[in-house]
């Protein structure tokens, strides 16, 4: 437990510092709302799914639909050690969210981009809408931290769905799929610390 810690201390140690670079969020638009930014997420979102154009990089978190959520980020959930960490990590799932949606709305026929953006006020086109879920997400992101049970619920939901497949565990696939993550793992945790060691 206290060398997952560690690992976990060491990975967003070095998240943190790469955050230094990240430029600061536009501020939100006067008059836009936590309603109003959830329902022009939805909207988009139902409009993905209709399409079939969703990305799958990252897992949705239903209950927040402008952060997403992969399996380092779940992993680190329990280890939000001060408000500067719980600040970077929820930016993280906004930025895997962000990341996605561009491809989503990249693959969404522009009339669909310019009806989704009119109904909500906006100039109609990709990039105006983009804009505007931007800001939305920066806004309820700030909502969140500010709302400790809101928080934790966050906290709660940030999982991953287990796919792993009863009939591929049948037939033994996963034992072999796995070899070489767990190597890869090993090779990750080796390189850190000859790194520190050499550091100290």
């Amino acid at each position: 437990m206290t060398a997952r810690r560690a690992l976990a201390g060491v990975v967003i140690g070095t998240l943190l510092l790469s955050a230094c670079a990240t430029p600061v969020p536009r501020s939100v638009a006067a008059g836009e709302t936590a309603s109003a930014c959830l329902t022009l997420f939805q909207a988009v979102d139902e409009a993905v799914a209709e399409a079939g154009v969703g990305d799958a990089e990252a897992a949705h978190l239903e209950a927040f639909p402008y952060l997403r959520v992969d399996r380092l980020l779940s992993a680190l959930r329990h280890d939000l050690q001060g408000p500067a960490v719980r600040r970077f990590w929820l930016e993280r799932l906004g930025e895997l969210d962000a990341s996605g949606r561009a491809a989503e709305l990249a693959n969404l026929p522009a009339s669909t981009t310019n009806r989704i953006a009119i109904q909500h006020a906006l100039v109609p086109g990709t990039d105006a809408l983009a804009r505007a879920l931007d800001s939305c997400r920066s806004a309820l992101i700030e909502a969140d931290l500010a709302d400790g049970a809101r928080f934790a619920h966050l906290v709660a939901a940030a999982t991953v769905p287990d796919r792993y497949s009863l009939a591929r565990r049948m037939l033994g696939l996963y034992p072999l799929t796995r070899l070489p993550f767990v190597l890869g793992v090993r090779r990750f945790e080796r390189t850190t610390q000859e790194r520190f060691s050499v550091a100290e």
